[in-house]
């Protein structure tokens, strides 16, 4: 490649790869030198939007043999992704990859397998992989400063946490709507207010007073499981009160069949 830039190969050209082209074309150290699809149309749409000067491939088998490819991009249906990957590595490509990077462990494995037997790089797209917050949490967890990760206590944490903010969200919710069915703002402005400085002194004391945050947390909780039905019950008493606001009144009863006799001409 000119002024040893890294030649890209795009194969797969859904919404996705449009998302890659643009990202590559603006990295300074590549140049796309392919562009591939199943459908030709698609791959010519991608060019011809992004204004790429490159050939357009059909074959995925093209790319594996096209010297001026280095790095393939696979952006295609996610049940080649990882057939696709292994054989990318196994004619020294390297590869960025669209999640989901494999549908089963054996494909997974044996992907790892080609990508370290023959001295490739790869990496999947994830979207936050360089965000400062993600890039702080990886140097925290290299450092050790969280301690030895265990797998199992993720997982457990992960379930609580995501159990935690659901209910947490689920009050937020609920509450305001009964409380959106007040006319006057004051009630509103104060529960806003009132969130702000829980979350903030929550903050502070967790940091400063973890024991402290525990046993309010653990009030938090027993509230929570106290108020939760209270505020079920409320918001179904709104929704039975709103849909009698739209429900029509109901049409009269036929009339019976003494209010016939009642009516009917007497024959002399």
């Amino acid at each position: 490649m000119p002024n040893d830039l890294l030649g890209v190969a795009i194969h797969g050209c859904g919404e996705v790869a449009h998302a890659h082209a643009a990202s590559w074309k603006r990295n300074p150290h590549v140049r796309i030198v392919s562009v591939g699809s199943r459908r030709r149309a698609s791959a010519e749409r991608l060019v011809g939007e992004l204004g790429l000067d490159c050939d357009i491939h059909e074959r995925f088998e093209d790319v594996l043999v096209n010297p001026l490819v280095d790095i393939v991009n696979l952006s295609g249906p996610n049940h080649v992704h990882a057939p696709q990957g292994i054989a990318a590595a196994e004619a020294g490509k390297h590869i960025l990859i669209e999640k989901p990077i494999c549908l089963s462990m054996d494909e997974n494995r044996r992907l790892r397998d080609a990508v370290s037997a023959h001295g490739v790089r790869s990496v999947v797209s994830f979207v936050l992989r360089w965000n400062p917050l993600f890039e702080n949490l990886k140097s925290l967890l290299a450092a050790g400063a969280v301690g030895e990760v265990n797998p199992a206590i993720v997982i457990v944490a992960g379930i609580l946490g995501g159990t935690i903010a659901t209910t947490s969200h689920s009050l937020k919710a609920g509450s305001r709507i009964l409380i959106n069915t007040s006319p006057e703002p004051f009630s509103n402005w104060t529960a806003s207010l009132l969130e702000d400085i829980a979350v903030v002194a929550g903050l502070w004391t967790a940091l400063h007073h973890p024991m402290i945050f525990l046993g309010l947390f653990i009030l938090f909780i027993l509230l929570a499981i106290w108020l939760l039905p209270k505020i079920w019950h409320g918001l179904k008493a709104l929704f039975i009160r709103l849909k009698k606001c739209f429900v029509n009144q109901a049409a009269p009863p036929p009339p019976s069949s003494n209010d016939n006799n009642s009516i009917r001409p007497t024959l002399n």
